[in-house]
């Protein structure tokens, strides 16, 4: 007898498959679209609809539903993205960037994302790797489980050169974290970078400190005023027409979650000053007013808050520049400490005397002697100018003196807004001073990598000069010497294609022609000296990549998604952010031959096997019987004979 085995609970099985390839792409395709852009359960809507629509073509025979989805998505691209990944960085260095958080189902997670040069696309690349959950997040059991996945996924910690964190104590504190266990333990040359992005937030919040209070007060409250209410939104936006005939644009809700939203804050409360105070006055003069509005018109009239706003926005839209700066993926990282060292010291001068700065023996290079004669000067009261001598920006120097002029603030109360504002930036130098990587002298010295001055005929740097603090041991250092002096005698013409200059080529495209260029013998003089740079240019810039992790996950893990396994929350970020990094969307995805191999039962499925072995045994016992054992798999057009 034929004996067919069906059911509601389709089996799983390990078998003959004669699926076409054809089939395949369209359903990870599909897969990949539904995880991109949807819940997956969806699909099972989705695959029903297409295949209504598509009635006479191939879109007809369309079988894909949501456990068969999620399995594509988890165990068959997102293993075969990871697994390209890793052969990308190859032997090559690279860095990662981690930060630890918690879900929305209240288990700590911590993201990991990789820095490395990709070969394949001659750039430096950022990608997502994983999310572990851990029970804790100590310093001894994220160590015990970063190992573990690196293990797993076949990365070896010997190549790890950067660690970019937030500045945790149990990811990068001195004894006892993460970055001190991995130095000691497995990779004695790891270098630390905390996130400037963090730092520079801390050092804003610090120094807000050292202004009057009423000033957030007023910021915070002026927008909770109408953040709840349709009407005072219309009574505002109708006098804001009434005055500039245009609508107000939105206020800046002040989030201690975002990086530096004080200055959008300050920006949109400056720009809408003059509509505000009329509009709480008016409010203030009707009957029974609520406090709230008198105290917010009694503010608005104080020309104090105003000339503190009017100093706060230039200065802290120049910290915003630098943050946005370090938070860009692809930045040139030998430039952008240089901007940097520009803004710290753009600050200083602002407050501190001339005579007090040492000046830089390179131009636009810092050096320690710099650091510690400004920390130096912030501690001596005789090193910093007197009120009048100080900048406080050209915008607040002549509303303050058109508010003298005018009677609207007397001598006595300009003086104790210049001593807040003064008080404000000598708070920020020394939170810069004190929150700037101890290694920035020696990640600055990158710039000298630039094809601008490897390429120099004069002045050009020499191999001392080079960042050899961040170099791993395992470089031959006399090889690179020998390599640097031989670059020097280099014609940029060989270098080059048409049109392009020393100041315009990018400079990972630059060090890669470096790496592969030949010589008349068929070898690569410079492979060793490019390999350093390349490597060196995967130290990370900031944690910005992970805090996007961060919030892609929030979108993907909600509350009412919250049972999300970690697996299937793991496949779906590296779908999602892998192609991000890319730069495409879900109509680019292209299904790999890893992903087609990937595709069948054994690979899809942990009972495949197990059912299988069962089915065989039962099949074995029948065979007297002269039976004849046929199961369909999940798969369309795919049958198993036992």
């Amino acid at each position: 007898g034929l004996k067919l085995s069906t059911g509601f609970n389709r089996p799983f099985f390990v078998g003959v498959t004669v699926e076409r390839t054809e089939d395949k792409v369209s359903d990870l395709k599909l897969a990949a679209m539904v995880a991109c852009h949807c819940s997956l359960k969806s699909v099972d809507h989705l695959t029903e609809l297409t295949r209504d629509l598509g009635k006479g073509s191939t879109l007809e025979h369309v079988r894909l539903h949501r456990t068969k989805c999620t399995k594509l998505v988890e165990r068959v691209i997102a293993p075969s993205l990871l697994e390209k990944i890793v052969g990308d960085i190859g032997d090559g260095f690279y860095s990662i960037i981690c930060d630890e958080s918690t879900d929305i189902a209240t288990k700590k997670q911590l993201a990991l994302c990789v820095r490395y040069y990709d070969q394949s696309e001659d750039a430096i690349v950022t990608h997502y790797l994983s999310m572990i959950e851990t029970p804790r997040a100590t310093a001894v059991l994220l160590y015990a489980a970063f190992k573990e996945f690196m293990a797993k996924i076949g990365l070896p910690l010997t190549k790890l050169l950067g660690l970019g964190t937030d500045g945790g104590q149990n990811l990068c504190g001195v004894n006892e974290s993460l970055y001190a266990l991995l130095k000691r333990n497995d990779c004695p040359h790891l270098m630390l970078i905390k996130c400037i992005c963090h730092s520079l937030d801390k050092c804003a919040s610090y120094a807000s400190k050292e202004l009057p209070s009423s000033l957030e007060y007023q910021i915070r409250e002026s927008r909770n005023w109408f953040c709840h209410s349709s009407v005072r939104k219309q009574v505002y936006k109708e006098l804001h027409e009434e005055m500039f005939g245009v609508e107000p644009p939105l206020l800046v809700r002040l989030a201690s979650t975002r990086w530096l939203s004080f200055y959008g804050a300050v920006k949109t409360h400056l720009d809408q000053y003059n509509a505000l105070k009329e509009l709480f006055t008016r409010e203030a003069a009707a009957r029974d007013p609520c406090p709230t509005v008198v105290h917010l018109k009694n503010l608005h009239d104080d020309g104090s808050n105003l000339l503190l706003l009017t100093f706060l926005k230039p200065v802290l839209r120049e910290l915003t520049q630098i943050n946005v700066i370090f938070q860009h993926t692809y930045a040139d990282i030998t430039k952008i400490y240089t901007d940097l060292r520009v803004f710290v010291f753009s600050i200083a001068q602002r407050i501190i005397r001339p005579e007090a700065l040492v000046q830089s023996a390179r131009p636009g290079m810092l050096q320690l002697t710099e650091l510690e004669a400004l920390k130096s000067a912030l501690s001596k009261r005789d090193s910093l100018k007197p009120l009048d001598l100080v900048n406080f920006g050209e915008a607040f120097r002549v509303l303050a003196q058109n508010m003298e002029r005018g009677g609207l603030l007397s001598r006595e109360k300009i003086n104790i807004v210049k001593s807040a504002c003064a008080n404000f930036l000598i708070r920020l130098c020394k939170e810069l001073t004190e929150r700037l990587p101890s290694s920035i002298a020696e990640i600055e010295k990158l710039r000298f990598l630039s094809p601008s001055h490897a390429l120099s005929k004069r002045g050009r740097p020499s191999f001392a000069s080079l960042p050899l603090g961040l170099i791993p041991h395992n470089f031959d250092v006399d090889l690179l010497d020998g390599q640097w002096n031989s670059l020097g005698a280099l014609s940029p013409d060989d270098i080059l294609n048409e049109g392009e200059t020393v100041e315009s080529i990018d400079i990972v495209k630059f060090w890669s022609r470096l790496f592969k260029l030949e010589n008349g013998a068929g070898q690569r003089p410079y492979k060793e000296l490019a390999f350093c740079a390349l490597s060196l240019f995967c130290l990370p810039l900031s944690n910005a990549i992970v805090e996007r992790v961060f919030s892609i996950m929030n979108v993907v893990k909600t509350k009412h998604r919250n049972r999300f396994s970690n697996s299937v929350l793991n496949a779906v970020l590296l779908l999602r952010l892998y192609l991000k990094a890319h730069k495409k969307c879900c109509l680019q995805f292209e299904p790999s031959e890893a992903m087609l191999r990937r595709f069948n039962s054994r690979d899809m499925y942990d009972y495949a096997l197990g059912r299988h072995r069962a089915a065989a045994a039962s099949g074995a016992a029948g065979k007297g019987k002269g039976g004849l054992s046929l199961t369909f798999l999940p798969s369309r057009n795919s049958l198993l004979f036992l």
